[in-house]
């Protein structure tokens, strides 16, 4: 097909079967002299791309097996078995001058050949009478098709609380919980709208962050509720909340520890050197504004280091909303697990977390699909990356707040 004016160029990507791939043989060149010139076209012809002057060839080698024992990309022009050399490279681009059949394939060191036609994609060139040229990537259209509709299926917008916000993956239910259970409190926390940016504790907007949702919690303006505070305040909303709010006890790193119950009787936390203790001051009453300023104290002298010694490790079989993966230090990190959904016996499972300087709690996404928040169990391996933060060892604990 001869290219004219007014066309446009497609860029649509052959999914072939290998045809050959990983066979172990001598070298090509060796087996041209031996077998005849027509050896590509033999070995290829069925998996061979048709394409028409004038367009290109895209080789992509970054999910070939072996890639660095490959020495040699070649293209044969099966009906003049003409062929081109190319260094081996992550990705190519070649540029078609005649129309006919091609064979796109690789040697290896070991004179191995590799058929390449399912990793060739083709930049084509139709004719569409427009009168304009313009370049349309339908593989790449047909992947945000493809991640819209998954992306539609599992984030609703018009979703208030976690539960309604994010769906399960296909053929997965939500672990069933109890009421009053802290899953079920996670679940029906409300969440900003869609959309919705994280902010900062003085009002910055994060630009970058990795969020699919983000909760309305609380945040302040101080720099103080950051990844383990967030934590720690999710626990403590939800024992205030039904009732409990005696249990709401959190140790410093000191080693001290700070109760809601010894705050409400009337005491304030006085800091010595590396002396803590209580001082009266006047019973309080349970009010919000007493509950935010005995968070604030013990944000500022609690962090993963002490959560993490009022935590106790569990295995990812065993994962349940609440838990974290964490690491302890100064700083360190820790996201806490907001829901987990089932499947014939394997998990899945989002994460939340809040950063620092202080903003917002929301669940992160998941780089291995971006449209996808869930984590899945089977996906988990150390180093553990998550978008902010990589995991180095296993660190899966659940806090003792409980």
């Amino acid at each position: 097909m001869k290219k004219r004016r007014g066309t446009t160029v497609f860029a649509i990507w052959i999914a072939i079967a290998l045809c050959g791939c990983g066979q172990k043989a001598q070298a090509v060149t060796d087996q041209l002299i031996e077998s005849g010139d027509d050896l590509v076209y033999r070995s290829y012809g069925e998996a061979a791309i048709q394409v028409e002057a004038g367009s290109k060839l895209l080789i992509d080698l970054t999910t070939v097996d072996g890639l660095d024992r490959i020495e040699s990309v070649y293209i044969c022009n099966c009906r003049t078995k003409e062929e081109v050399s190319l260094p081996a490279s992550n990705r190519l681009t070649y540029s078609v001058e005649e129309d006919g059949f091609y064979a796109v394939y690789a040697v290896t060191e070991e004179g191995e050949y590799i058929d390449l036609s399912g990793k060739t994609g083709i930049e084509h060139v139709y004719d569409t009478g427009s009168g304009d040229n313009e370049i349309v990537d339908l593989k790449e259209e047909q992947e945000n098709e493809d991640k819209e509709k998954q992306t539609e299926s599992l984030l609703d917008p018009d979703g208030t609380t976690l539960e309604t916000r994010i769906r399960v993956p296909e053929g997965y239910e939500r672990i069933s919980e109890a009421d009053g259970s802290f899953a079920e409190f996670l679940r029906a926390y409300p969440m900003h709208e869609d959309g919705y940016k994280v902010h900062y504790y003085d009002g910055g907007i994060k630009e970058h962050a990795a969020q699919a949702a983000v909760f309305d919690m609380h945040l302040g303006d101080k720099d103080l509720q950051q990844c383990a505070d967030s934590v720690i305040r999710m626990y403590a909303e939800y024992l205030r909340d039904n009732g409990r709010s005696d249990e709401i006890a959190f140790h410093f790193v000191s080693g001290f520890l700070c109760d809601y119950k010894t705050w409400l009787a009337g005491n304030k936390v006085s800091v010595v050197g590396n002396n803590v203790s209580w001082t009266a001051t006047g019973v309080r009453e349970d009010t919000d504004e007493s509950f935010e300023a005995y968070l604030n104290t013990v944000f500022t002298y609690a962090s993963t280091i002490s959560l993490k010694k009022e935590s106790e490790a569990v295995s990812l079989k065993d994962i349940r909303a609440g838990d974290i993966f964490i690491h302890a230090g100064s700083p360190g990190h820790v996201v806490m697990v907001a829901d987990v959904c089932e499947k014939a016996g394997k998990k899945a499972f989002l994460l939340a977390q809040g950063y620092m300087p202080a903003q917002d709690f929301y669940v992160l996404t998941n780089e291995l699909h971006a449209d996808d928040p869930w984590y899945y169990e089977d996906e988990i391996v150390y180093p553990f990356c998550t978008p902010e933060y990589v995991f180095g060892e296993e660190c899966l604990m659940r806090p003792g707040y409980l």
